[in-house]
């Protein structure tokens, strides 16, 4: 067995958690397609009738479409990854542009990639593409050693910012990140090995989530798309999705640059690369460390901008539908995409159909209490059996249903999309801060409220009709329809809570590291560490005010140790335990090598460590 992702996806999320063989898997996913179609076969036939029409015929229907979901999930995570390619020789010559894409993005997010690229292991020139023309990122870049590009509009967003950038440069090889994104040392290696073969256009760089404070790097779409992705990948149906990506420049060349006409761009890209005969690789591996989003309006903003883009495909000329030269499995795997927003769909039935019964005292089907233990409950385990064994252990039982349920108002409210024929506007996704408020929050989830509340209330009502002495709904029938629609509750509460718990907090990402420092001599352990300041735990008291001089010893990425000798004062202070204080230190007056240092230790070193493939280094020293 492996290891677990750490908190905030600190360990490699593509690492399989446990050791269990596909033909397992698929066995059990096999018998539960099967199961599945028994169950519907009772449901269309002996349980359909005598029921109110109104209220059985939705509900079937509903479920005929979830299996129909599941059966697509189970045609994306079937395979078996293909095998990772081995890096070429280190002396591959091939050259690479490194294209950083930013917009008002703080200077910090900026200077963490540019010193991930520093150590990238395979030759290449970083260009620094702002669309914010801000004379203080064009200094930044030359402290570098990169390429400082602006443009005289915006058009085009990303899209057209990367496309500018692509006709004043010319390396065979273009590696995309976003400012934030910092690549490991072996991005290029891995990547390089993956686009060898000519019918590749493309490679997508599997990657951490960062920040141990947000719920974000535990959301089950994270989850899923690890799952996927390399599984469609042995079938070239994976697609670039949006995080660091390594293009050749020659099927860029091909299809007219990066698209421009979504505002999820990855998708657009790929489907008219598959047109074109390219394929896109995805590399089950962390080779980059990428925010996570900060709170609950991020995450949505970026399922907001996701489904949009989804949805304007399908309805231009390069729809997955539509669109020539594509295969089965990439039509199949682009389709299946959209699962989330069919099953909300699906989902706002079934509470509509419940709340509906619970309001009258109606069944929706007729049933025996052993027909529903011996048809639906095996299927439904089955169902969540298949999902936990086929993503290795990642999505445990309604994870994907409870992951998705904060997203019922943006899945609804983004299919105007099939209709409008205006382009979508593009939502900024925050990367830090916290959302304002408790009603802030309820507003954003308006939709899911609404069904909680109307659930709710109609569970509340059947219950004092009950205890009148109604028994239109009675005994087992009414049993299994209050303990279905508390679930629902349940799951709504949980993933709320989850959220309200683990907002980002902090005005900085936190980052927990393996290292020592000693404080005018005495030595500490060291809790996290950015380049503003450190948190420390001693075993002498500390005074907030006080200051002194911190020593670290910080290794590099891939070999060699950085001493450094910094001047701190102690921010706050308090005993955690008998014996133990904890404080937090501020740094002052750093040099700017200084805060390299402490940057690239941070933002690159530490999890690249955690993923396995670095040097074996002793961070403290001391």
């Amino acid at each position: 067995m492996t290891d677990r992702a750490g908190p905030g996806g600190s360990a490699d999320p593509y690492r399989q958690i446990l050791p269990i063989p596909r033909g397992i898997s698929r066995v059990v996913s096999t018998v539960a397609l099967l199961w599945g179609s028994a169950y519907l076969g009772w449901r269309l036939t002996d349980s359909l009738f005598g029921a109110p029409p109104w209220l059985a015929v939705p509900l079937v229907l509903a479920e005929l479409v979830s299996w129909a979901l599941f059966a697509a999930f189970v045609h994306r995570a079937w395979r078996e990854p293909r095998p990772i390619e081995t890096p070429v020789d280190t002396t591959d010559a091939t050259r690479t542009d490194v294209l950083l894409t930013t917009l008002n993005d703080p200077a910090e997010s900026i200077q963490a990639t540019l010193i991930g690229c520093h150590a990238l292991d395979r030759p290449h020139k970083v260009w620094v593409l702002d669309d914010g023309d801000r004379p203080e990122i064009a200094a930044l870049a030359a402290d570098h050693g990169a390429e400082y590009l602006v443009r005289l509009d915006a058009d085009g967003a990303r899209a057209g910012n990367v496309n500018h950038a692509l006709r004043l440069t010319d390396a065979p090889m273009v590696l995309l990140l976003r400012a934030g994104e910092v690549p490991f040392p072996d991005l290029l290696s891995y990547s390089i090995a993956a686009i060898a073969n000519p019918r590749v256009g493309a490679v997508s760089a599997g990657a951490l989530h960062r920040d141990i404070d947000s719920k974000g790097p535990f959301a089950p779409d994270h989850a899923e798309r690890t799952t996927i992705e390399a599984s469609i990948d042995a079938v070239d149906a994976a697609e670039w999705t949006g995080g660091p990506v390594l293009f050749r420049r020659a099927a860029l060349n091909e299809i007219g640059g990066i698209a421009r006409a979504s505002v999820n761009l990855g998708h657009m890209t790929t489907m008219r690369l598959w047109q074109h005969g390219w394929t896109v690789r995805s590399i089950p591996l962390a080779l980059a460390e990428v925010p996570a989003p900060a709170n609950l309006t991020a995450c949505q903003s970026l399922r907001d901008r996701w489904v949009r883009g989804r949805l304007e495909v399908l309805r231009s000329a390069d729809s997955p539908v539509s669109s020539r030269g594509l295969t089965l499995h990439q039509r199949a795997a682009a389709l299946g995409a959209l699962s989330p927003v069919i099953g909300s769909i699906t989902r706002i039935v079934m509470v509509a159909v419940a709340a509906a019964a619970l309001s009258l005292g109606e069944l929706p089907l007729t049933a025996t209490a052993g027909a529903l233990l011996a048809l639906w409950l095996p299927a439904f385990v089955l169902r969540a059996s298949s999902r936990w064994l086929l993503s290795d252990a990642r999505l445990v039982p309604l994870a994907t249903v409870r992951g998705e349920l904060l997203h019922l108002g943006v899945h609804i409210r983004s299919l105007g999309t099939l209709f409008d024929r205006r382009p979508a506007s593009y939502v900024f996704a925050p990367r830090t801060g916290a959302d304002p408020s408790s009603w802030h929050l309820l507003r954003r989830v308006w939709l899911l409220v609404g069904a909680s509340a109307l659930l709710g209330s109609a569970m509340l009502f059947r219950f004092v009709r009950w205890a009148a002495g109604d028994r239109g709904l009675d005994g087992f029938g009414l049993f299994a329809m209050m303990a279905t629609t508390a679930m629902f509750l349940a799951l709504v509460v949980g993933e709320a809570t989850d959220w309200a718990r683990n907002g980002q907090r902090r005005a900085y990402y936190r980052r927990p590291v393996a290292v020592a420092a000693r404080i005018d001599g005495r030595v500490v352990r060291v809790l996290d560490l950015v380049a503003d300041g450190i948190g420390v735990e001693s075993g002498v008291p500390l005074m907030a005010g006080e200051r002194f001089t911190v020593t670290l010893r910080l290794p590099e990425p891939t070999g060699g140790v950085h001493d450094l000798s910094l001047t701190g004062r102690v921010k706050w202070a308090k005993e955690s335990r008998a014996s133990v204080w904890r404080a937090g230190i501020e740094f002052l007056e750093l040099r700017p090598i200084e805060r390299d240092r402490l940057i690239e230790f941070s933002a690159v070193t530490t999890p690249y460590q955690r993923v396995g493939r670095s040097a074996d280094l002793t961070a403290s020293g001391f």
